[in-house]
């Protein structure tokens, strides 16, 4: 991560915190659209890493830092994010799939983790994921803000009957097996499947999302996010 090269460097310390996440080969475009979009944050974030910095914090800490402050980030700005207008939210779904389709083809683990809560803090992906996790956090970044300056006028709250039933629909056409579903629906596939298991849901997930109509898509995706 981009710390590893942020605790050594001398010098102004906000300084090279700029030169270390915004040219950072792997998350670079998740902090640059974070200063784009929300530069107070962004300050914020930076001030209290370079404070941590300066009392000694290690790079994994401030890591960890980074990890907890976006988490909450996102959980402040959920509604706003399942608000996002149309293309945005597309281009959000789309990172995604890619994420989690990256994720299976490299761990089952943390593909499990992310399809039914999140990455767990302190996890070293390969370069190519953190890619990826950049990319959607770009995503996430850009739908929140537009979902703040022109939300979309659509249903976060509920899921119609027929949008329920159509995405059960694709689950199943996509091989998702009744156990599975079931799990799935009730919210228990973290502890009733296996990681493999829960890896395949998030994977036929993307596939069902990918195979109904775009506006249905998106008023599935975004009463999911509201409620993720």
């Amino acid at each position: 991560m981009a710390f590893q090269a942020f605790e050594n460097r001398p010098g102004k310390l906000e300084a090279e915190f700029e030169t270390a996440v915004q040219n950072d080969p792997a998350m670079g475009t998740m902090f640059q659209a974070f200063r784009q979009y929300f530069p107070t944050d962004y300050a914020a974030l930076k001030a209290e890493m370079v404070a941590q910095h300066r009392a000694g914090a290690t790079p994994a800490s401030l890591n960890m830092l980074g990890f907890n402050r976006m988490a909450v980030f996102r959980k402040a700005h959920i509604r706003e994010l399942a608000l996002a207008p149309s293309a945005e939210l597309q281009a959000f779904r789309k990172s995604q799939a890619a994420l989690i389709n990256g994720l299976a083809a490299e761990s089952p683990t943390l593909c499990a983790q992310y399809t039914f809560a999140t990455i767990k803090p302190g996890t070293t992906p390969s370069p190519k994921v953190q890619k990826l996790l950049a990319d959607i956090g770009a995503a996430q970044f850009r739908a929140i803000a537009a979902g703040q300056k022109t939300p979309a006028k659509r249903e976060i709250d509920t899921l119609s009957r027929a949008d329920s039933e159509a995405l059960v629909a694709q689950m199943k056409r996509a091989g998702l097996s009744d156990r599975q579903l079931a799990a799935f629906l009730d919210g228990s596939g973290a502890r009733a499947l296996s990681e493999t298991d829960q890896c395949r849901t998030g994977v036929i997930l993307t596939q069902a999302l990918d195979g109904l109509p775009a506006d249905q898509a998106e008023r599935v995706l975004a009463f999911m996010t509201a409620h993720s």
